[in-house]
């Protein structure tokens, strides 16, 4: 099956695009972030036309954390848009700004949205739950607690 990949420069974050298998149906390859943390593998299988459908091609993907750090993260990607939902769980060991380390397990969950142009992220948007982080870190005084 032949496959251009036209995102080979869609962002600094990205390696390039490492071929694992190709077939007469499919493809299948891997690329990493620049920063070793996420590996992303896609496999692009042909479907062929039936009495009910046309043919067409069903992509899989698999995000892979590399490191040892709890993290989960969802992709999405759409023509210059990319979104990816994310948690990511530690142990609050260092200050943090003004608050200093509790030794607290925390899970925080975000999503980061970004737009391309010219194969480079020229916008990015993220938005994560803070309230929760302070929450679950025991910061926050009695009245906010209710309030929230």
């Amino acid at each position: 099956m032949a496959y251009y990949d036209y995102a080979t420069n869609d962002s600094a974050n990205w390696g390039p695009t490492t071929l694992l298998s190709s077939t007469a149906t499919s493809v299948k390859f891997v690329r990493t972030t620049s920063d070793g943390i996420w590996q992303l593998t896609q496999t692009i299988t042909e479907l062929p036309a039936t009495a009910q459908s046309p043919a067409s091609a069903k992509v899989t993907m698999a995000l892979k954390n590399l490191t040892g750090v709890p993290r989960t993260a969802y992709l999405m990607r759409f023509a210059d848009m990319v979104v990816t939902r994310w948690t990511v769980t530690g142990t609050h060991t260092g200050n943090l700004g003004a608050i200093p380390a509790t030794g607290r397990r925390v899970s925080v969950t975000g999503i980061s949205c970004g737009r391309v142009e010219n194969g480079k992220m020229v916008e990015a948007w993220t938005n994560w739950d803070t309230l929760g982080m302070m929450q679950q870190l025991g910061v926050l005084s009695a009245a906010a607690q209710q309030a929230a």
